[in-house]
């Protein structure tokens, strides 16, 4: 939510430097014609901006990701933490407390990582406007020939939880 803000907060900057662009390589009448067809509405706010970002926030609230063969429902506490659990295909139950690696790329997409204390390995992209979620996972694997480790890309669907 932080870049977001800053985002906002330049917002004006970056139409100022559009325009200073535009009058060094254009001649005042067409300036000036650019500055009076930018219409920014007298009702806006920083609030009004942040709506969108927070509709799709992620940090703090619970969601649901359903995998092929699993169902994940998580937890993101801050920006260092989740909580997970997940039922598999045969009704087992698993679950853990992460330290989580976590950038938010838009203002709905989300890069989170992790390793748990069986190794298991978790990355994912997760676009909470559209569902959509790629996850990577690398695992322990003896018969891998590749350092002990197998691993393969997993496409999701997520869902905001209660």
């Amino acid at each position: 939510m932080k870049k977001t803000t800053a985002i906002i907060y330049k917002l004006p900057l970056l139409i100022a430097i559009a325009v200073l662009t535009l009058s060094v390589s254009c001649d005042r009448k067409k300036v000036k014609e650019l500055e009076s067809s930018i219409e920014i509405p007298s009702d806006l706010t920083v609030e009004k901006l942040m709506e969108n970002t927070e509709e799709y926030q992620l940090l703090g609230r619970k969601g649901k990701i359903i995998f092929p063969d699993r169902i994940a429902e998580v937890e993101y506490i801050d920006e260092t933490r989740m909580h997970w659990q997940t039922t598999n295909d045969k009704n087992e139950i698993i679950q853990g407390d992460e330290k989580i690696n976590y950038v938010q790329i838009s203002e709905q997409e989300y890069f989170v990582n992790w390793i748990e204390e069986s190794g298991f390995t978790v990355s994912q992209i997760i676009n909470t406007k559209t569902g959509d979620v790629k996850a990577f996972w690398s695992f322990a694997d003896t018969k891998s020939g590749r350092g002990g480790r197998s691993s393969l890309f997993v496409d999701g669907k997520f869902e905001f939880g209660e």
